[in-house]
């Protein structure tokens, strides 16, 4: 008996789907595409960053003498993107890149 007084008091408890205007549907709709759009902007960024450290790395490795010429500007770019507040998303390639630069 307490049993079915709490089933019916919970189902009375449950929420009630929200049913979107179609002006607000229009309006959610039209948000989440801007988000998927920022973070496809966002992971393209990183992606050449990424590819940047990568190709930073190579170069150096190659032990190039022309190399040298450019070590400390690279050196000062890849400290300008630690310096970032997004640097975090690239932080592992970032310090590497910085380390392998300055031991050579």
């Amino acid at each position: 008996m307490w049993e079915a007084e709490l089933r019916e008091s919970l189902a009375r408890k449950k929420p009630v789907a929200a049913q979107l205007s179609k002006q607000d549907r229009q309006a959610y709709e039209k948000q989440l595409t801007k988000e998927s759009e920022v973070r496809a902007q966002v992971s393209a960024a990183l992606g050449r960053l990424r590819r940047g450290f990568e190709l930073s790395l190579c170069l150096v490795n190659s032990k190039t003498e022309l190399i040298t010429e450019y070590l400390a500007r690279m050196v000062n770019h890849v400290l300008t993107v630690i310096q970032m507040q997004p640097a975090t998303l690239v932080a592992e390639e970032a310090f590497a890149t910085y380390l392998v630069c300055c031991s050579h």
